[in-house]
């Protein structure tokens, strides 16, 4: 039975709701973030706390990051934001901020999302029922990399329709 509230019945909408963002990348950019872009890093709101440190390494390379590294990245933020529900919602603003496709699933989404792997899966459940627009598409995107998304589906559902009515 589907009641609507899994990704796959939430996965029509995924384009409109991008268009609607305006978070679909454009043909004459390049797909991934290029270094040395700090108004790029600031337009997506990557936390403050991470950008000196994100700003020589261009979107595909940070998809890389050795675990030592993002470790210390996870650490720092955490300092910064102690609060894990707090600390989701920043991230999962930041990952639904990015550019669809490229750099949103394969780019920086890959870096936000091994961060969101640090976070309690508690917080960011109660992150995304924010209802705050990039943060449902950044849940959305968080959630289809999961091996069950039957309970980010239930809390963003409604935010997804209300975002496409």
């Amino acid at each position: 039975m589907n009641d609507g509230t899994s990704i796959p019945a939430l996965l029509p909408p995924v384009a409109p709701l991008v268009l609607a963002q305006g978070r679909y990348e454009r043909s004459d950019e390049p797909q991934f973030r290029p270094p040395a872009k700090p108004e790029v890093l600031a337009e997506r709101q990557v936390p403050e706390v991470l950008r000196a440190d994100l700003l020589q390494i261009g979107g595909d390379q940070v998809a890389q990051l050795p675990p030592k590294r993002l470790l210390a990245l996870a650490q720092r933020l955490t300092e910064a934001e102690p609060d894990p529900a707090g600390r989701a919602e920043t991230l999962l603003n930041w990952l639904g901020r990015l550019p669809y496709p490229t750099e949103a699933l394969w780019g920086e989404g890959v870096l936000v999302r091994r961060l969101l792997d640090t976070v309690l899966r508690a917080a960011i459940l109660a992150a995304a029922a924010s209802a705050r627009p990039a943060a449902t598409l950044g849940a959305l995107n968080w959630a289809v990399h999961q091996d069950d998304d039957t309970p980010v589906a239930a809390v963003i559902a409604p935010a997804v329709r209300q975002l496409l009515q």
